[in-house]
C-alpha cells in the first residue's frame, strides 16, 4: 500500500498507528495512488465508492477508513458526558449508570 501512496492508519489520519486491530488508511499528498487520480478524466467513474460524489470526480474524499467490507460485530458507544465507553453489538440500548443518559453509538 505504501509503495502506491495509500498509509496504514488506526485512525485514517496521518499520525495514526500503522498496525491495529481495526484499521483504516489516509491517501499520501504527494504518493503514485493521488497522482493517478488526478489524471483520470473528469467524465472518469469509480463505481465502487462508496462515499458521496462531489461536484468534480477527480476529488477524493477526506475522511478516513473504508465503508467497506463486512459489517461490523461490535461498535463503541460513548456516554454523552464522557463518563465512559462500551463496545457493543449494533443497535444496544444503554444507560450511563453515573448520568443516567443514553449511551452514543459512533458512527464511522
Amino acid at each position: 500500500m505504501e509503495e502506491v501512496g495509500l498509509v496504514p492508519s488506526d485512525t485514517g489520519q496521518p499520525g495514526g498507528n500503522r498496525t491495529g486491530q481495526h484499521m483504516a488508511h489516509y491517501i499520501a499528498s504527494d504518493g503514485r495512488f493521488l497522482r493517478a487520480f488526478h489524471q483520470l478524466s473528469p467524465d472518469a467513474s469509480l463505481p465502487w465508492q462508496c462515499r458521496p460524489a462531489s461536484a468534480d470526480p477527480r476529488v477524493l474524499p477526506t475522511s478516513g477508513g473504508d465503508s467497506l467490507g463486512p459489517p461490523r460485530s461490535k461498535i463503541k458507544y460513548s456516554c454523552p458526558i464522557s463518563h465512559g465507553n462500551v463496545w457493543g453489538r449494533p443497535a444496544l440500548s444503554l444507560i450511563c449508570g453515573i448520568c443516567m443518559q443514553p449511551y452514543l453509538p459512533h458512527l464511522i
